[in-house]
């Protein structure tokens, strides 16, 4: 009775869990899966447990959204190498096509020495790398603008200090070419007959 209270615990903790957590035998079949992991995949509970991982109707690409070749794949790494994953960051690919980022956590299950199922666990952090992806965005945009702004004070400052309109275009020239922005920078003036001349 206390075995089979202890095993009832462990099947609610299972599907009360937030992350997707499967078992996988050293054979590749899916032992156990809970709800949480269908959700995230996009697939029936049906789809999961009793199939060949290779079956589920997904695709595990690496977080690029690029290809992941078979050894590189969590199952086989664990199964075959013994590694443990922590936290990787990988995308899947729905039966529908739409595209999510995971985050992965996997490690053997060893008995007598030996691997018996690899246990992984995943989560759907999308939202999360999306959310970092438009900062880091915001970010850049902001120091373009920090940079833009600073040649613009650095003309500024050139355009007081000129007394001509050869001094104001020598001085704009040169402020632009030094704020690595540009490769180079020319003033120039048509001089008729469709004719065009450097003046600085």
């Amino acid at each position: 009775r206390e075995l089979q209270a202890e095993r009832d615990l462990i099947e609610q903790i299972l599907e009360i869990n937030p992350v997707g957590i499967v078992s996988i035998a050293t054979d590749g079949t899916v032992v156990r899966a809970n709800a949480q992991s269908s959700s995230i995949l996009g697939v029936s509970e049906d789809s999961l447990e009793g199939s060949h991982y290779t079956e589920v109707p997904i695709r595990i690409l690496t977080a690029d959204g690029e290809e992941l070749p078979p050894e590189q794949q969590p199952v086989k790494r664990i199964v075959d190498r013994g590694e443990s994953l922590t936290d990787e960051e990988l995308m899947i690919e729905r039966p529908d096509g739409n595209r999510r980022v995971i985050a992965v956590d996997g490690v053997p299950l060893v008995d007598d020495g030996e691997i018996r199922q690899a246990i992984l666990t995943f989560d759907d952090v999308t939202d999360d790398v999306e959310r970092e992806t438009r900062l880091t965005e915001q970010r850049n945009e902001l120091a373009q603008l920090d940079h833009i702004n600073r040649i613009i004070r650095g003309v500024d400052q050139a355009l007081l200090a000129a007394d001509s309109r050869e001094e104001i275009m020598q001085a704009v020239c040169e402020r632009l070419s030094e704020s690595n922005r540009y490769r180079f920078a020319l003033d120039i003036r048509s001089v008729g007959d469709g004719k065009l001349e450097p003046q600085s």
